[in-house]
Order: C-alpha cells, then structure tokens, then sequence
C-alpha cells in the first residue's frame, strides 16, 4: 500500500513539473543549456536581460526585454541599454 501511495506521489510530482511553462527566455536558455552557445540572460521574471553579453568574445548588446530581439550591434565597450 505505502508503495503505491510512493508511486502517485511520484507520477503527480512528474505532472506537475512537466506542465510547468517558461518564458521564451527560460525556454531559450533550456535549449542551449549544453550545446557551449550563447544562453541568454533572463531576470527575475523570466524576460530578458536588456543587456546580453557572451562571455566567450566579451561583446555586449542590448535587446528587448520580452521578445530579445537585439537592438544595438555587439560592442566590447561597456554599454548602456535604455
């Protein structure tokens, strides 16, 4: 009996997390999460950061935050996004 009760929690908890939907930017870093590109940063609420930058060139852009579109052309100079 305790076993199957085991089991429901298991398969409920299963449920529970697979129906759980992110934002494009949480989707967007979940797919590249292990292909070495470049993941997007999200805020707290799940919307981009204005400002993205790639570690790996040291370029920073700025993008609008619920789409992530890029505004500005990479720049290795600090940059400032509205």
């Amino acid at each position: 009996m305790m076993r199957q009760v085991v089991m429901v929690l298991l398969v409920l908890e299963i449920m529970t997390v697979s129906a759980k939907v992110g934002t494009k930017c949480q989707d967007e870093r979940q797919a590249v999460r292990s292909k070495g590109v470049f993941m997007p940063e999200c805020d707290a609420n799940g919307f981009y950061n204005k400002r993205q930058c790639y570690s790996r060139n040291r370029k920073c852009w700025c993008v609008n935050p619920e789409t992530g579109q890029q505004l500005t052309k990479p720049n290795r100079m600090k940059i400032n996004c509205p």
